[in-house]
């Protein structure tokens, strides 16, 4: 593919100048953020790359943004791939305990699930919120330090009140640790993976529900309308356990018990979902897909009834590559991630061969909102907003 010259409106000029110096401009002048981070999506989940999957909302973002051909993960698993997100830093940078136990005599590092956040360290939502910013997080956090939680017997009765209070106040408790971490809000929390937090399994929680995330992020969006936002909004789909199991399963199971009644009216019904698949010839591999397309779908339908789309950046980012079954390698499977830019009436459709990494993100998000990182934040990204006002960039 060849690389392409990107160009800007005018009015995208206009919305960086005013938004020079925290707190300088109107804060309706400053961008919302809403930062969408999938887990685990094979390149045959997305549509706009010719997979076979219906995802017509994720196609349409896509191929109305930037499209980066060569964006790449520093580490291609899930946890540093995400601390990466949220730092601007190589995940070999962690303070966290887990991480510095590991380290040998001679210096010799090991970067897989043992990184983490500290409670004193400069995050990119802890920036934002201090300079204006609402800061909310929805879905899988799998970044550590999730301590402190109620353990939830094997075989318990998910339906219980004991069962379902416990698991309550496991979502207050992550909550709280999540705002440490510069997150206002924090709803519908996974830890990690579900199938590695025992209490889930053990009560068999373990499951997706994709409508529990969306009406989290629906949430966030209708309280925070009215000031310049930033959500996370970070997926269990498509990664393990089985998503089809789940779609096909209880809908009222999720992260906090047995609902009392299925979340409807945020998305379309999963009965939708494999009716559009089925009269679509999609692989039944493949229609869980659909299921997360119908609750991104829904997020940016809320920000247009808000009058909000063209005030919100969207980044669209798979934590860790899925081709060639590559994930954890260092080969290009495992590093080169589906990602684009989606700014409604500012940036133009285009394909870029420029080179970024998940370390480039935070710097990037900062210099759109405006808000230079303190000077105790170390940043091993640059920021590519250049390249999306159609300057000359190098990645």
């Amino acid at each position: 593919m060849i690389r392409v010259a990107l160009r800007i409106g005018f009015a995208l000029v206009l919305v960086l100048a005013a938004s020079v110096g925290a707190g300088a401009a109107p804060e309706r002048a400053r961008p919302n953020i809403l930062f969408i981070i999938t887990d685990d999506q094979d390149l045959a989940e997305l549509g706009y790359l010719q997979g076979r999957a219906l995802t017509p909302n994720i196609d349409r973002l896509a191929m109305g943004g930037i499209r980066f051909n060569r964006a790449y993960v520093a580490t291609s698993i899930c946890t540093p791939s995400r601390y990466s997100c949220l730092t601007g830093q190589y995940a070999s940078r962690s303070c966290s305990q887990w991480f510095e136990r590991e380290i040998t005599a001679e210096g010799v590092t090991r970067v897989l699930w043992n990184i983490g956040l500290t409670p004193g360290q400069p995050t990119l939502p802890k920036v934002l919120r201090a300079s204006g910013y609402r800061t909310g997080f929805v879905g899988k956090w799998h970044i550590g330090g999730m301590s402190g939680m109620k353990r939830v017997e094997k075989g318990a009765d998910p339906a219980d009140p004991e069962v379902r209070a416990l698991l309550e106040e496991n979502q207050r408790r992550a909550a709280e640790i999540l705002r440490g971490y510069g997150f206002d809000f924090a709803k519908s929390i996974y830890m990690g993976n579900p199938n590695d937090d025992r209490s889930l399994v053990n009560c068999g929680m373990n499951v997706h529900n994709m409508e529990w995330l969306t009406q989290a992020g629906l949430e966030f969006i209708d309280e925070n309308r009215d000031a310049p936002f930033f959500l996370y909004f970070s997926t269990t789909l498509t990664h393990v356990p089985k998503p089809l199991d789940s779609l096909r399963g209880d809908p009222r199971a999720s992260g906090v018990g047995l609902l009392d009644e299925p979340i409807s009216g945020v998305q379309p019904s999963r009965e939708s979902v494999m009716r559009r698949c089925q009269e679509a010839g999609v692989p039944e591999a493949l229609w869980a897909a659909t299921w997360l397309d119908d609750g991104i779908g829904a997020l940016v339908d809320r920000l247009d009834r808000h009058g909000l789309l063209e005030n919100t950046l969207i980044f669209y980012f798979v934590d860790n590559g899925m081709a060639e079954h590559a994930k954890g390698t260092c080969y290009e499977g495992g590093l080169i991630v589906p990602t684009f830019v989606h700014w409604k009436g500012h940036i133009e459709p285009a394909e870029s061969d420029v080179m970024i990494q998940n370390i480039d993100f935070t710097p990037t998000i900062l210099d759109a909102a405006g808000v230079p990182p303190p000077e105790d934040m170390v940043i091993d990204g640059m920021s590519f907003l250049p390249l999306l006002r159609g300057e000359p960039f190098e990645g």
